[in-house]
């Protein structure tokens, strides 16, 4: 057989190729020389025990790597499910803390409202009471005219009057001297002075009536003088009211709230007394004979 390699030698090399192909296939039917290849069917029972040795611990380490990861993906959420609950709790306490804020300001804003509002109307009540205090002054100063006025014209009246008898009995001395003339003359004076007391008495009259008509600005004699003072009195105990009720904290509201307890507390005795004298039996009297 080796003569004949010898003799032929392209049949010898053939040869030598199908040894070395023979020695080889148990490498490549096992799959060593292709990574993660598949074994072939011939592949030795060792090499297919090593193989699945190989695989197992494989498949042992990325078991291990799944489940380091597994624990790091939950650490990573429970560190993260923490953090947020940490900032979810900040955020809603400092939510309601906003929330007391808001509630105070809104509070504080709807009274400053109602004290803007009851500011308002204590400036529209000021407004009136100094309209009727100009007008009670203005009422004030015509009474002192007219009462100035009627004085003067009772002057005047009085020393008409006096005109008026001297003319008369001038008249009567020259009727009684036959003096046509001064007669004349003293009827003309009269008349004269007669239409002029006429004139200041219709005067006199129209300053007696509005004076009347105006009062003293008592409830003696009432009028428009003291209708303007009740309307300033009544204007202005109203802004006191409004900005004792504005501003509790004023001496004046003060001062009118211990008034007011008084006055309460002098009504309630006054009250139980009155109860208690009506409900007492009457005392008997003894008539001895």
């Amino acid at each position: 057989m080796i003569g004949n390699r010898d003799k032929h030698p392209a049949a010898g090399e053939a040869a030598q190729d199908e040894d070395q192909a023979a020695a080889s296939a148990p490498e490549a039917e096992c799959g060593t020389s292709v990574p993660d290849s598949p074994p072939g069917d011939l592949c030795p029972p060792a090499e297919l025990a090593a193989r699945a040795e190989q695989m197992a611990s494989q498949a042992a380490a990325g078991r291990t790597f799944a489940g380091e990861r597994r624990d790091q993906a939950q650490a990573l959420m429970a560190a993260a499910r923490a953090e947020a609950a940490a900032i979810i709790g900040e955020a809603e306490a400092r939510s309601r803390e906003l929330g007391q804020e808001a509630d105070r300001r809104e509070r504080e804003a709807h009274g400053l409202a109602d004290r803007a509002r009851w500011l308002g109307h204590a400036a529209t009540v000021q407004e009136q009471a100094i309209t009727a205090a100009v007008l009670a002054t203005s009422l004030a100063d015509e009474r002192e005219h007219l009462a100035a006025q009627m004085a003067e014209l009772d002057g005047t009246l009085a020393q008409l009057g006096a005109g008026k008898q001297d003319a008369e009995a001038q008249l009567a001395a020259a009727r009684g001297g036959a003096d046509v003339t001064r007669a004349e003359a003293q009827e003309s004076r009269l008349k004269a002075l007669e239409g002029v007391i006429a004139t200041q008495t219709a005067q006199r009259a129209a300053a007696q009536s509005s004076l009347t008509a105006l009062g003293d600005g008592t409830a003696s004699f009432p009028g428009q003088l003291a209708d303007a003072l009740r309307a300033v009195q009544a204007h202005q105990a109203e802004v006191r009211k409004i900005l004792n009720l504005t501003f509790p904290d004023r001496p004046e509201a003060r001062l009118d709230a211990a008034r007011a307890e008084l006055q309460a507390a002098i009504e309630g005795n006054l009250a139980r007394i009155t109860e208690e004298a009506q409900a007492k039996p009457p005392q008997r009297q003894i008539v001895r004979l």
